[in-house]
Order: structure tokens, then C-alpha cells, then sequence
């Protein structure tokens, strides 16, 4: 859980709120087909580690966080563009929601679909 704190006080924020905000977000840029979801016959561990599609890494120190988003792109679809989007959408739309600052945004392709 973060803390975001402003002149109103304290806001507390889970892991899951973050989530959700992320996908509403990313669903409505241009580009982006869905996330990628790692079905494949791995082993336990494997599977465990590549479950998720977006991993948040909080900053405690100076209430930052870091995220970590694995997309499908469509094709023929500027991929520079598409990436520099949800960077830009993703930032902004935590902000305005939590007043909590996003350190980096890490966009992974793992996919183009048509």
C-alpha cells in the first residue's frame, strides 16, 4: 500500500486500485490490442514469476512508483507513438487520481496482433 499525501491530508493506495486504473487507462489508447498473458507450459516457478502483465514497485522514500506493463500492439501500429502514449497517459492519469508522482514507466511489446 502507498501513501499519498497533499495540503488535504493522507491518501491510501492498493496495489489492485493501480492495477485497474492502468488497464482503463491503457484500453483506451490507440494501438494497444490487450495484455500480454503468459499461457505456456512452464514449470511452477516460471509460471508464478510471468503471471503478471503489470508488476508496480512502490518507493517508499519519496512516494514514487515504478511501473512495469507488458502489451499486445496492433499491427501496422507506430509503435514509438503507441509507447510514448500510455507513458504519458498512464503517469498523468495516476497522478490526477492519487496525487502520487510515477518515477518510470516501463512498456513492454510482447506481441503485434492484427
Amino acid at each position: 500500500m502507498l501513501v499519498g499525501k497533499n495540503h488535504l491530508g493522507s491518501i491510501y493506495v492498493s496495489e489492485k486500485y493501480l492495477k485497474t486504473l492502468i488497464k482503463t487507462t491503457i484500453k483506451g489508447c490507440f494501438g494497444v490490442v490487450g495484455f500480454y498473458s503468459y499461457k505456456t507450459k512452464l514449470s511452477m516457478l516460471n509460471r508464478a514469476l510471468n503471471k503478471r502483465t503489470i508488476k508496480i514497485k512502490f518507493n517508499r522514500k519519496n512516494n514514487t512508483v515504478d511501473l512495469y506493463i507488458h502489451i499486445l500492439a496492433a499491427y501496422g501500429a507506430n509503435i514509438s507513438k503507441v509507447m510514448k502514449n500510455i507513458k504519458s497517459m498512464v503517469s498523468d492519469s495516476i497522478f490526477s487520481h492519487t496525487g502520487i508522482n510515477v518515477n518510470s514507466v516501463n512498456v513492454f511489446v510482447d506481441s503485434i496482433k492484427e
